[in-house]
């Protein structure tokens, strides 16, 4: 796998190739067929190139057989779970190919009406037997309480930190009372981790900035109280 996301990539709108992409996979029904297409797909990104949009919804789509045998491991020793996706598409795979394996799941997608997401919410939170939620990291990143769990897996990442961040406490807020477990599923020398490099760099930026400006504020109400 390490060779097959050592791809280039061309500057430009990834709109039209992604929409393309998004096209083409509607067909797909099951996990081989899948894998067929994106070994057929690889072989046009590698002859063609395509926009980095586009690259980053392929290694989405490529991670997912990787994904479904992880989160099967982890739903052995856990008995609910949160899975952040990027892309609708991603999510929607791994809802169906988990859910024909016997697994209950509910789903919290970009597409879904408000009173949908706060139904599905409501139903992880609630009831023993739904032992996963499947959500899109902007859907489901601010505001829902998914406490229900203590282990979230990120199957694609954001390119700002405060996205993952404010996904994670999703399960990390009010009401949580056990330790929290994060996972970040990334394929070695791929897109994901020129992503997840650019989110540390960000990441050491803020708490830098922030490590500053309490360090300033100290200062401040020190001379003050003097």
């Amino acid at each position: 796998q390490k060779a097959l996301f050592k791809l280039g990539f061309k500057k430009g709108l990834p709109s039209a190739e992604d929409d393309k992409l998004k096209s083409e996979i509607k067909n797909v029904n099951t996990l081989q067929e899948l894998t067929n297409f994106l070994n057929e797909k690889l072989k046009q990104i590698k002859e063609d190139g395509n926009s980095l949009g586009v690259l980053r919804h392929f290694v989405g789509l490529a991670k997912i057989p990787h994904a479904v045998e992880f989160i099967e491991d982890i739903l052995s020793q856990e008995s609910k779970l949160v899975v952040m996706t990027w892309h609708n598409t991603v999510a929607n795979f791994l809802y169906k190919f988990l859910t024909e394996k016997g697994y209950n799941a509910v789903i919290i997608s970009g597409k879904q009406e408000q009173s949908e997401r706060q139904k599905a919410v409501e139903l992880f939170q609630n009831k023993d037997n739904i032992q996963l939620a499947i959500c899109t990291i902007k859907s489901a990143g601010v505001g829902l309480t998914l406490t229900a769990a203590n282990t979230m897996v990120f199957v694609e990442q954001s390119y700002v930190p405060a996205d993952l961040l404010q996904a994670e406490d999703r399960i990390h807020r009010i009401g949580q009372n056990l330790t929290v477990n994060v996972y970040h599923l990334a394929f070695e020398n791929s897109l994901d981790e020129f992503i997840i490099n650019i989110v540390e760099n960000k990441s050491q930026i803020i708490d830098k900035i922030i490590e500053k400006h309490l360090n300033e504020n100290k200062i401040f109400h020190n001379v003050i109280s003097a």
